[in-house]
């Protein structure tokens, strides 16, 4: 497999202190929504300080599938995370190119998320990792946001408590804009990968599968996560 990204993997990286996986995933160039490339661009880098800022003993690994070209300079992106997977290229990962250009949405961003945690485990030191946060790519953690609340949620998922969904009464799902799983969690995790993949069908996607597939009692639910974003169908602001 071929990692498109900015480090020599070579080197296997360390810390000497427990750390955060902050995975982010975007397509800031994309014809879908009503937010323009430009706006998704700023609004990205806006997150990506917040991240620095709330979660400083961080480890950020950027993973982008653009299928529109990016109004903005890459570069400011790249000085701001530790890992850039670029999957716009044309000899990148052909499943995340595939779905993204089909507006399956769930489905690329579940191989990312797996080649990301697979990155992870391949080069960094998994003792020295506390939890794998995954955040969209144009969310911005406020002061809200409380990285000690997590010390709860040792061995534990955390999502945003489960709502009701769209698609019919009694179904619920879990909000996906930002959610984290404990080191402990990641085996768990990748065995339900595939669960969680194939019930992605229709209208029923990764929010629902997630509720349908993790077990409930591996789940932390918080009421408030602390993140800001533009919804982009509508480009309105709201909060988890």
């Amino acid at each position: 497999m071929k990692w498109l990204c900015t480090a020599n993997l070579d080197v296997i990286l360390t810390v000497n202190n427990l750390m955060n996986v902050i995975i982010v995933t975007s397509a800031i160039g994309t014809k879908f929504g009503a937010i323009p490339i430009s706006d998704r661009f700023s609004q990205t880098v806006a997150g990506l300080k917040s991240i620095k800022k709330k979660i400083p003993n961080s480890y950020v690994i950027f993973s982008d599938c653009s299928l529109e070209p990016i109004i903005g300079d890459t570069e400011e992106v790249r000085e701001l995370v530790d890992q850039y997977f670029d999957y716009s290229k044309e000899n990148s990962h052909n499943s995340i190119k595939y779905f993204s250009s089909q507006g399956m949405k769930s489905h690329g961003e579940l191989f990312m998320i797996r080649e990301c945690i697979e990155f992870c485990k391949s080069n960094l030191d998994m003792n020295s990792v506390d939890r794998i946060f995954k955040i969209g790519g144009r969310g911005i953690l406020t002061d809200k946001f409380d990285l000690s609340k997590y010390d709860a949620a040792v061995g534990k998922y955390v999502f945003k408590t489960p709502v009701n969904s769209w698609i019919g009464e009694g179904v619920k799902l879990y909000e996906t804009r930002m959610y984290s799983m404990h080191r402990d969690n990641i085996s768990d995790y990748l065995s339900r990968w595939l669960s969680v993949f194939e019930s992605c069908r229709g209208d029923f996607q990764i929010e629902h599968s997630y509720y349908k597939c993790l077990d409930p009692n591996m789940v932390f639910p918080f009421d408030t996560l602390g993140l800001e974003y533009v919804v982009s169908l509508f480009n309105q602001t709201a909060n988890d």
